[in-house]
Order: C-alpha cells, then structure tokens, then sequence
C-alpha cells in the first residue's frame, strides 16, 4: 500500500491515523466484493489530495480518476445529486474513454459516483473532506467501499448526503 501522506502531512483535522482505518476498512469491503483493482483518495476543501492509498497490485491510474470525482463534486458545489454514476456498459465506455481523460487532461467536468463528502466539526467550526474510490467495473462498489471507511470512522451520512460526526478527542 502507498500513501500520500509521507509527502503530504496532514495538517488539518483528519489525521494519518484516521487514513488508516479508512483505508483499512475500505480494502476489507473491496475485497468482500472481490474488487482487487481500487484506488482511495481523501482529499482537503480544496480538492488537494492529503492521503491516498490502494489494494495491493491495483493500477495508479485510478488515483486519477478518484481525484476526478473529487474535483467534480467539487465543482457541483458538492451537490450529490448532480453526480450520476454510469447504468450500463456504454455509459461506463463513455466515461473511461471520454470523460476521465477530458478531465485528467483538460480539468473538465467528470461526473460519477463513488465520492462522498465528509465535515469534522471541531468545537464551532467544520472542515470539509471528500473522500473517492476508483476501480470497479460497477460504480455502486466504489460507493460501498467508501461508505465502509467512513462507518468505521463514526460517520453516518445526514438529510444533506454529507457525512458527519462531532470530532472527539483525538479525532
């Protein structure tokens, strides 16, 4: 497993501790759906990339495209319900062929599910996170293995479809 964090420290409210248990809760659902091909990606406010990590053996390239639908939702306003995930193979054709490198290459749109928005309040304010996955052929396991990480994190989606929980001590 890699991370970005050794050239990237974390200096916000979600910590190297934190990427752990996501990233190991993550992995355990892909390989529960026996994806053996994912990328994870959490990144800050900004869309900068604080931690990023992937099952044994998978492509980089999938970073890539999880960093894509942060900086998607990003640009959606971090409006869920402006992001569609592909329903069959065409449209998934249509993604990896056509929209994955317009916006790797020319910083376009690209629209798909498996990122989730994530707020850590500490004492009145909240930080913003999104956290991706990329690699599965059915963009509902990407979605799943997300979720996975942040219910092993406390998190629990809200009314808004963002995910939250009060920052305890030690986060």
């Amino acid at each position: 497993m890699t991370s970005a964090e050794a050239d990237n420290p974390v200096k916000s409210s979600w910590g190297k501790e934190q990427s752990e248990v996501f990233f190991e809760a993550a992995s355990g659902k892909a390989a529960e759906l026996r994806e053996r091909n994912m990328c994870f990606v959490i990144a800050d406010h900004n869309g900068e990339i604080i931690a990023q990590d992937k099952v044994k053996g998978s492509s980089s390239l999938f970073y890539k495209t999880a960093h894509g639908k942060v900086q998607a939702l990003i640009h959606a306003g971090g409006n869920l319900s402006s992001l569609e995930a592909p329903h069959n193979i065409l449209e998934f054709a249509d993604m990896v062929l056509c929209k994955v490198p317009h916006t790797v290459l020319l910083g376009r749109d690209f629209t798909v599910a498996g990122c989730l928005p994530v707020e850590i309040t500490n004492k009145s304010a909240a930080e913003r996170f999104y956290v991706s996955a990329s690699g599965s052929l059915n963009a509902e396991h990407d979605v799943e293995c997300v979720e996975a990480g942040l219910e092993a994190l406390g998190f629990a989606p809200e009314e808004d479809k963002v995910w939250r929980r009060k920052n305890t001590k030690g986060g």
